[in-house]
């Protein structure tokens, strides 16, 4: 790394002999380069940072704009541990410099990356559309690139979010179909992205399918929890009631997240829809019992049970569940409801 320091030091020695030269962005350029490669970083954006700001027309710009907005990227993951808005400021800096890369790029070399990175800013920014429309744009024009999967599943997931669920629905199948994406990290949850996007569209019966595929080859309980999930909920809407209590009941054997408190409570809804009001009562007493810290949840299945109640004549068990939702339920959105029970 001291052979990259000493080249660093002497193309910073020639820019400065040289000031005025025709070729003074490579140099500035090339000592970025080498600073970079001696490890240090701070020295490398400061001189990428002098490439930007004194010749930000020039070819070799795109590269320094493209480091610098690097700099301030930081992942999902990490930039969650920032106030919202500092995070939003910071995002939205590194986007600048990533379009100004786009726009000083004189060539495809780093285009592929610089459009995914926007992406992920705009995702992360809450601007989904954008953000769909870079991920796409990746595709379209860097059909080679490695970023091509990542971008298609990310396209796909924006959209969904973007409330444009048939759109994402293209995504996830060109995900999904044809076996081109087998051995994508992420292809699991592009099925359950498509399911969730048919489900919103009240295309049920499209969903058994795919998610039976997942289902038979896939071994993780959290993606098998998700799936048996959906499919659960698919067969509800579609009033299969038995079938989809044996989902849903596969559910809570993989997981005591919020999901498991959802499906658990599905089951009680599925047998209530059967008019079987005693089951019901038994499974929505599970939620109480087991996910007790979902307490949207517990308040959900507490004010069905009370219905139950109601529907087997015993208003005053009925009345008491109502009232226990008020009281210790309060900042739920169950309890306002409750106590019109009880007026």
């Amino acid at each position: 790394r001291q052979k990259w320091a000493d080249a660093a030091a002497a193309f910073r020695s020639a820019s400065d002999d040289y000031p005025a030269g025709d070729d003074q962005p490579r140099i500035v350029y090339e000592e970025a380069w080498s600073w970079r490669q001696a490890g240090k970083e701070d020295e490398s954006l400061k001189a990428f940072r002098g490439l930007a700001d004194k010749y930000p027309a020039d070819a070799l710009a795109a590269d320094a704009f493209f480091y610098l907005a690097k700099a301030i990227y930081k992942s999902e993951q990490d930039s969650a541990k920032e106030p919202s808005r500092q995070r939003d400021e910071r995002l939205g800096e590194a986007c600048t410099l990533y379009e100004k890369a786009l726009s000083a790029a004189k060539d495809k070399r780093l285009t592929d990356k610089v459009l995914y990175r926007i992406g992920w800013c705009r995702w992360q920014t809450g601007q989904y559309k954008a953000a769909a429309e870079a991920f796409d744009r990746v595709v379209k024009e860097f059909p080679d690139s490695e970023l091509v999967a990542d971008s298609i599943f990310q396209a796909g997931q924006s959209y969904a979010k973007a409330g444009q669920p048939a759109t994402a629905i293209e995504r996830f199948k060109t995900m999904t179909g044809g076996g081109k994406y087998e051995s994508f990290e992420f292809l699991p949850d592009a099925y359950l992205g498509l399911a969730n996007c048919l489900i919103i569209l009240d295309r049920y019966q499209e969903v058994i399918e795919p998610l039976e595929a997942l289902i038979r080859k896939n071994k993780e309980d959290r993606v098998l929890a998700q799936a048996n999930f959906l499919l659960g909920k698919a067969l509800f809407s579609m009033r299969k009631y038995d079938d989809a209590v044996e989902r849903f009941q596969e559910v809570t054997k993989r997981t005591k997240t919020e999901t498991g408190a959802e499906a658990q409570f599905y089951v009680g809804q599925s047998l209530q829809a059967k008019n079987d009001m005693k089951g019901a009562i038994v499974a929505y007493l599970r939620v109480e019992a087991l996910y007790r810290e979902h307490r949207e949840w517990v308040a959900a299945s507490m004010f069905e049970s009370a219905k139950c109640n109601e529907g087997l004549g015993d208003k005053d068990q009925a009345k008491k569940i109502y009232g226990d939702i008020v009281r210790d339920f309060g900042n739920t959105r169950w309890a306002k409801p409750a106590a019109e029970k009880l007026k």
